[in-house]
């Protein structure tokens, strides 16, 4: 009887509470979302309380699975990548190549060291920039009037790359780059001049083996044309045809904002390059 007394002394009428709500008396009590007094069932309060809890528990699970899955997504990009979220890269070359070129139709082959440094835009996913130049030395073999003869230079450019697929454990993407060299020999006055017009058009591949280390390959269209200037005689074309160039290369994260490489080509172009990349 007691506790039947006790629990129609603490009911509310709906309506007056409601009313109160709307018109925000000072002595309203506070109702629940169905408009019913707040003391009229105290098992409602527990209720609510495990419910919010509970709501607590899983965002704070979701959160920690969402962040799991998200760091090495970010941190899985090799070759075509986002940089880990770092807009903007900066890169440090040195390779050393072998390109066939043709003099006035006679084979020949340019033996280049390169050392270069490279900025890249990273802010689109999708479509990336780089611009890069160096300094460029080496010599060409199989043409008689230049055989062996040291030549030093520079060389500028840029590449444009374009993802097709960006996945955490693959990616494919296009790339097309542009390269101009100029060098000539160390004799006083020059005797030789050599000018070169380079544009390639790569696809390739990236598989992630964890998070730190990636590997990639591909294939590319190489084109180089130009013009080979010899004192004291006419000036030569160089170059002007398809060649097909191969590629691989492995690569690893260092510090979550640098990477290191190292790239072997083979076919038109053979050599390899080294790369030590930053992210900002």
């Amino acid at each position: 009887m007691c506790r039947a007394r006790l629990n129609a002394n603490l009911l509310c009428d709906r309506k007056s509470v409601s009313d109160k709500v709307t018109f925000g008396a000072k002595n309203a009590l506070p109702a629940d979302f169905f408009g019913r007094c707040r003391y009229n069932a105290p098992t409602q309060r527990f209720s609510n309380g495990r419910r919010m809890r509970a709501k607590q528990r899983l965002l704070a699970v979701l959160f920690l699975a969402m962040a799991g899955m998200q760091a090495p997504a970010q941190a899985m990009d090799f070759l075509w990548d986002d940089w880990s979220g770092w807009p903007y890269g900066f890169s440090a070359t040195v390779s050393k190549q072998k390109i066939d070129v043709d003099v006035a139709k006679h084979p020949s082959e340019l033996n280049l060291t390169r050392y270069g440094l490279e900025f890249v835009d990273l802010t689109s996913k999708w479509v990336q920039g780089a611009l890069f130049a160096g300094r460029v030395v080496g010599n060409q073999d199989g043409y008689a009037p230049t055989q062996s003869v040291d030549m030093d230079g520079y060389y500028g450019g840029f590449t444009l790359r374009r993802m097709i697929i960006d996945h955490r454990i693959l990616a494919l993407g296009l790339e097309a780059r542009y390269t101009y060299q100029a060098f000539k020999d160390n004799l006083v006055p020059h005797q030789i001049e050599i000018l070169t017009h380079q544009g390639e058009v790569a696809l390739g591949a990236r598989v992630s083996l964890g998070r730190r280390i990636g590997l990639y390959g591909g294939g590319s269209e190489l084109y180089v044309t130009g013009t080979e200037r010899i004192a004291g005689s006419a000036t030569s074309d160089l170059g002007g045809k398809w060649t097909t160039v191969g590629f691989v290369g492995i690569d690893l994260l260092v510090e979550d904002k640098g990477h290191v490489g190292v790239e072997a080509k083979k076919g038109a172009i053979d050599g390899f390059e080294v790369y030590f990349q930053h992210r900002y």
